[in-house]
């Protein structure tokens, strides 16, 4: 945001377009791959099959409603990634309550 509240626009800002194009791209070489899991198993299939599994380069937000299970999905993703692990490798677990996050 600038001085004013206003969005900040430059040169290196992109039509969200671009990001849906980026995605769809990336499904369809997923689906190209019979859905070849590229990265970590989350250990829940339809999951792997929809995302390529957790990458290394990559942050994954789970976000929904209040008491729907995302803690006991979170840590059983933890728990399926850490199984692979090798050495000097770690997962890592953040939660963060919405109440302190700040959204613009």
């Amino acid at each position: 945001m600038d001085q004013e509240g206003g969005l900040r626009v430059d040169e290196d800002t992109k039509p969200i377009i671009d990001y849906f194009e980026a995605y769809k791209s990336y499904i369809k070489k997923l689906l190209a791959n019979n859905n070849e899991i590229e990265g970590v198993t989350t250990g829940i299939p339809k999951l792997d099959t929809i995302t390529g599994g957790l990458k290394e380069e990559e942050l994954t937000v789970l976000a929904a409603c209040t008491s729907i299970g995302k803690t006991s999905i979170a840590l059983h993703m933890s728990l399926q990634a850490a199984k692979l692990l090798k050495n000097q490798e770690y997962v890592c677990f953040i939660i963060v309550p919405l109440k302190e996050l700040s959204f613009y």
